[in-house]
């Protein structure tokens, strides 16, 4: 509606001077109604049975920095540390904390995924964390101390009897849709246009065009039904009526040409396309060549005539809902035919057409045998050098992380397979061998590419580890031996050949021989000796009864009472160092000092 309203009144300089007037028409914004919108356009609503939201808007009460705990979805949707970096309306922007911002997003204030963090929280580091995972604690504890956390009361998640059993949306109906990745804060007008079988919705915004359709499952929460900005006291987003009256009668012309085409009437009857055939140059009257009475002097092949063809007429096709592309007849085209053009694709891709005229035949015999990894090497490198084997040695000397009955159940050898495979199972089975799989997966190198990947479990998370990819034979041995040095193991229990470490028998034969003999002190100001128990188990297979008794004599007596209160044995007693024992255990400087070279000695003897 406009309103015309004078904005200056006629100026009179004397008699009859002619009046001046100048007329300003202002024009009042037209407001959107779903009543008016869906009344005009005869459309039909959404049921409010078929969205995964309450009956009431909810209530956001979360404030800007903090912390929560989020699923990672990058990582099996595992807790993480979250902080909310934003609030609009009824929705949050939160954060993984430890990330970079590509995986920020906005969820409902009432999401069933986000949770407080309580005492019994078990928060992990998510999958991109930048920062040292060795300092995790450190940094977790940190952040708790020196951030507010998010109040219990704030989490108020929906209740699942709202959520839709099946999909009750149908194809036309109007609904209002908060597009995440374009955040506004507003729900915008939308239709859907296609609802598929697997509960999968292509919805179309209204005015706008068919490029920014997106797909939402019939249960987000990022639908709502209509009249729900209104009840949460949002307006909704909403193109001019002008832009929605255009955008019905394009919709409108297009369904009418759509009808036209499928009716039956509308079809004209069409006949056989004619065949492409083979019109011969006709001789002058005046002349007659031999090659009409089918002699051929010269010996010469023929050349063959041009071959004309004409396309047929199709008629045009049903124009789709979705593209909402227009058509145009095809017309009838006179060409000469010529042998289509090929693509040229390199021949180590593997992707060559017989048909094309100048690909070589392959040599005849017996081909190489494919990879059995995708990777691959060049052609220079010879076959053996593709391939390789690792034997075992299973009674090699485990070292302080590796389980030596594992060891015994492992295979003689690995391979001959390709390197990239060999290399990857012999560190998965070194993680699998471990007393702690954790320590040993920290020990894995990690590589550049996310290609070869080992996992481990840990705290009954499964964490995953790429490694490098190895080049040749020589350098996969360097990785393996230099992760074999780092456990602490013997340096032959991966090795090139059969024949069984001799190091480590001889040293089991001068076990067996001496089971009595008296090992060196632990101190250099003690003088008593170890008992013949020590050289017959390794310390790691101590109880805790027997590293009470391993200690008395060396320690005082509350230091003792200490490691049986929080039950220390021997494989708690190798993943002790002077930091936990200080400040975990109560335990003065000058103790935790001499405890702390006690278990350096034990893993010494070990080695």
């Amino acid at each position: 509606m406009a309103d015309v309203q004078p904005d200056t009144v006629a100026e009179e300089n004397g008699g009859n001077e002619n009046k001046k007037s100048t007329v300003e028409v202002k024009t009042e914004p037209e407001t959107f109604s779903w009543d008016s919108y869906l009344k005009e356009f005869n459309a039909t609503a959404a049921p409010s049975r078929a969205f995964y939201q309450s009956e009431e808007p909810p209530r956001n009460d979360f404030e800007v920095g903090a912390l929560l705990t989020v699923p990672d979805a990058k990582g099996g949707n595992m807790p993480c540390l979250g902080s909310v970096q934003a609030v609009s309306g009824r929705w949050i922007f939160i954060r993984l904390e430890g990330t970079d911002n590509s995986d920020d997003h906005w969820v409902m204030c009432d999401d069933t995924e986000i949770a407080p963090i309580g005492e019994e929280t078990l928060l992990n580091p998510p999958v991109g964390f930048r920062i040292s995972l060795r300092t995790f604690h450190s940094w977790k504890d940190k952040m708790l101390t020196t951030h507010h956390l998010a109040r219990p009361e704030w989490f108020r998640p929906i209740d699942k009897k709202f959520r839709p059993p099946k999909c009750l949306f149908e194809e036309g109906q109007k609904l209002e849709v908060m597009d995440t990745k374009n955040f506004c804060g507003q729900p915008y007008v939308a239709t859907i246009v296609k609802v598929s079988q697997n509960g999968q919705l292509q919805i179309h915004f209204d005015g706008w065009a068919s490029s920014y359709d997106i797909e939402q499952h019939f249960q987000s929460r990022n639908l709502f039904p209509v009249g729900w900005s209104a009840r949460a006291g949002l307006e909704v987003a909403a193109m001019s009526m002008h832009t929605l009256r255009a955008e019905a009668r394009r919709t409108q012309a297009k369904s009418q040409k759509k009808t036209q085409s499928v009716s039956p009437t509308s079809i004209p009857t069409q006949k056989p396309s004619p065949q492409p055939t083979t019109q011969k140059r006709p001789a002058a009257p005046s002349m007659q060549r031999l090659s009409d009475v089918g002699a051929n002097p010269t010996n010469r092949p023929g050349v063959p005539a041009k071959i004309k063809c004409v396309a047929p007429r199709v008629p045009p096709a049903r124009p789709s809902v979705e593209s909402r592309k227009t058509e145009t007849p095809t017309e009838d085209v006179e060409q000469d035919v010529k042998p289509p053009r090929q693509k040229s694709v390199s021949p180590a891709l593997g992707l060559l057409n017989p048909r094309h005229s100048t690909i070589p035949k392959a040599p005849d015999g017996k081909g190489i045998q494919a990879a059995d990894v995708l990777l691959s090497c060049g052609d220079s490198v010879p076959v053996i050098q593709r391939s390789m084997v690792v034997h075992i040695n299973r009674n090699c000397h485990p070292g302080q992380y590796l389980d030596p009955k594992r060891l015994a159940e492992l295979p003689k050898a690995i391979g001959p397979l390709s390197i990239h495979h060999v290399v990857r199972e012999a560190t998965q089975q070194l993680i699998n061998c471990g007393i702690e799989q954790a320590l040993v997966y920290r020990r894995v190198e990690a590589g550049a590419v996310t290609i070869l990947s080992v996992s481990a479990q840990v705290q009954g998370f499964t964490h995953v580890r790429f490694i490098p990819i190895v080049k040749n034979v020589s350098v996969a041995w360097n990785y393996l031996r230099k992760l074999t040095a780092k456990l602490g193991c013997c340096p032959n229990l991966y090795s090139d050949s059969p024949l069984p470490c001799t190091q480590c028998q001889s040293k089991n034969n001068a076990n067996e021989n001496l089971k009595v003999k008296v090992e060196d002190t632990i101190f250099a100001d003690t003088t008593e000796s170890p008992t013949p128990n020590q050289t017959s188990q390794p310390f790691v297979e101590w109880s805790v009864d027997k590293l009470q008794e391993e200690m008395r004599g060396k320690f005082d007596a509350n230091i003792v009472e200490t490691f049986k209160e929080h039950m220390i044995d021997g494989r708690a007693l190798a993943l002790l160092n002077f930091e936990t024992i200080k400040n975990h255990m109560d335990i003065p400087t000058g103790p935790a000092l001499k405890l702390d070279g006690y278990i350096k000695s034990l893993k010494g003897q070990s080695a």
